[in-house]
């Protein structure tokens, strides 16, 4: 008995037929962030930098990984204030 593993018992219009499939490229498009959205994002983070990622991406009308890229090239880390009660 063959196992499935073997070559030759593949089915017609498996991807190995497919030759056009496999040869081609992804085109994928690179979207930079410009001068003008990383200033922004400083200075919104600078200004206030207990604000979360997703609600700077949403007024500076980024993508949230892309707030996430631009902290990281300014150096900034937006945090949380977290109250410590003593004993």
């Amino acid at each position: 008995m063959a196992g499935l593993c073997e070559g030759g018992n593949e089915p017609p219009g498996s991807l190995k037929d497919n030759k056009i499939f496999l040869n081609k490229e992804r085109v994928q498009q690179r979207r930079v962030l410009t001068e003008e959205k990383l200033d922004e994002v400083g200075a919104r983070l600078g200004h206030s930098p207990c604000k979360s990622l997703r609600r700077l991406a949403q007024e500076v009308n980024i993508f949230k990984t892309s707030a996430y890229v631009a902290a990281k090239l300014l150096k900034l880390k937006p945090y949380r204030l977290t109250v410590v009660h003593g004993l």
